[in-house]
């Protein structure tokens, strides 16, 4: 009788166990912490208060604050990234306790691509869920929030010699990210978990487009894993829009049914640089050419995927259009809007683009000079990035690892041939000057020469990587 107590006891125990194992399958392996006075570390506090002091400082009645995090790449059982994440998760929350915001946006890739070309299904699943939860206790559930579509997102795919046999449909993808996004945003009615919209704030008047670069509702994913370099097929979910999001697009800038449009303005937001190198002639490329046509008052059309698609702004007054903010590059670069080498009689505009720096600590972009330390503020890195309208600056707050921005993005004008001007730089100590077209601008000791009619960007930098910049136009 003894013996038969002890075997149903044991298997009761595996029983329970097994239940249990059963249970937590699929979800998070990195819960986010509690947030209270007693379990925010000191180094959060002190940084969190560092970063919104200078926000705070930069703040006025012109200004617009975003809250900006990109790239978190969590990744299931890796401690390093998954305690950086806590702790960009509590300095978030500690900056948004004492910083008025505006938005919060996060950027995309919210998980980590392991194979080349893809992330692993059910590894992808874990990871979505944990991104989610960190963010949650970030930016809160709902409220005025968007969470961006990344590459690697749309990229989880369960492979069988080379069959797709379970990945993320766009459904999924949107349950992970697109559902939590700002209730007031206008969506696309033929495509409303397409997660790409418009939010409209009159009081401030401006419009946040927000776009997916890793669309695929078109067709759906292929049987197989196709070739990620070619950009032509709406099959990779990389550096893509869909043809029904090209079209939304296309009208959303026009402001139907504002009555000032000329007075507002506005600010369009992305994972993936809408005009990056040689992926202009893409879908992701046509974005860039539409934003450079609604600036230029022109028609025409757009070849996507077989399909002509007409646009004409010839007849309307276009919206002043602020600094293009993304992710992806981990990089934080700032560079200007040019797709003129893409597109036949599409000129280089007067428009700006701005990276941001990568959360997560072990994927930092070529070039970067910044180390990301565990149990420090440099662990991991978000930004505050405060628009003022007023001015025509962009200043860039970050939290953590990286350094800060201010961006002039009206165009200074200047003839070619014309006499040097002097800049002044609100950076202090020692500091080094560039231009990054020398055909264009030459730049030294805060002055710049004009040489031939072209844009470009100067920079000045000082000796903790702090820089300034100014969006130069020659004629």
């Amino acid at each position: 009788m003894k013996k038969i107590l002890w075997v149903c006891l044991a298997l009761l125990v595996i029983g329970l166990f097994g239940c249990s194992s059963y249970a937590n399958q699929g979800k998070p392996d990195v819960k986010p912490k509690e947030v209270s006075a007693d379990t925010v570390p000191a180094y959060v506090k002190a940084e969190a208060k560092r970063v919104s002091d200078l926000v705070r400082a930069a703040q006025n009645q012109n200004t617009f604050t975003i809250l900006g995090v990109s790239d978190m790449h969590f990744l299931k059982g890796d401690a390093q990234i998954g305690n950086a994440l806590q702790d960009m998760a509590l300095g978030i929350k500690e900056v948004l306790a004492q910083t008025p915001v505006d938005y919060k946006i996060a950027f995309g890739d919210y998980i980590f691509r392991m194979k080349p070309g893809y992330e692993n299904y059910q590894d992808g699943v874990v990871e979505m869920k944990s991104a989610a939860d960190l963010l949650n206790t970030a930016f809160g559930q709902s409220g005025n929030q968007i969470r961006l579509t990344g590459n690697h997102d749309a990229n989880s795919m369960q492979l069988d010699q080379g069959e797709l046999k379970h990945y993320f449909t766009t459904h999924d993808i949107y349950g992970y990210v697109g559902k939590y996004n700002d209730k007031n945003a206008v969506t696309d009615s033929a495509n409303p978990e397409g997660n790409y919209g418009y939010i409209d704030l009159p009081e401030k008047k401006l419009r946040i487009i927000y776009l997916n670069t890793s669309d695929f509702t078109d067709e759906g994913k292929p049987d197989v894993v196709p070739n990620p370099q070619d950009t032509n097929k709406n099959t990779t979910t990389t550096r893509i829009m869909g043809k029904r999001q090209v079209q939304w697009f296309i009208e959303a800038l026009k402001l139907t049914g504002i009555k000032d449009p000329e007075a507002w303005s506005i600010l369009t937001v992305s994972h993936i640089d809408l005009a990056q190198g040689a992926l202009r002639r893409s879908m992701k490329g046509n974005a860039a050419r539409i934003l450079s046509e609604y600036v230029q008052k022109h028609k025409g059309t757009l070849s996507v995927k077989g399909t002509e698609i007409p646009y004409d702004y010839s007849g309307i007054t276009p919206a002043r259009v602020l600094p293009y903010i993304h992710g992806h590059n981990h990089s934080f670069p700032v560079n200007n809007f040019n797709v003129e080498n893409g597109f036949k009689g599409v000129v280089r505009n007067d428009m700006v683009t701005i990276g941001l720096p990568n959360a997560c600590p072990i994927r930092n972009g070529k070039g970067n000079t910044y180390e990301k330390n565990g149990g420090t503020a440099k662990s991991t890195s978000f930004s505050v990035i405060v628009i003022d309208m007023k001015s025509s600056v962009v200043k860039i707050f970050c939290y953590g690892a990286g350094f800060d921005r201010t961006i002039h993005f009206d165009n200074l004008k200047m003839k070619a041939g014309s006499s040097h001007i002097a800049l002044h730089t609100g950076l202090k100590g020692k500091v080094s000057w560039k231009s990054k077209d020398k055909k264009v601008v030459k730049a030294e000791e805060g002055k710049i020469q004009p040489v031939a009619a072209g844009k470009t960007i100067v920079v000045a930098e000082d000796e903790n990587g702090n820089c300034e910049y100014w969006a130069v136009t020659v004629d």
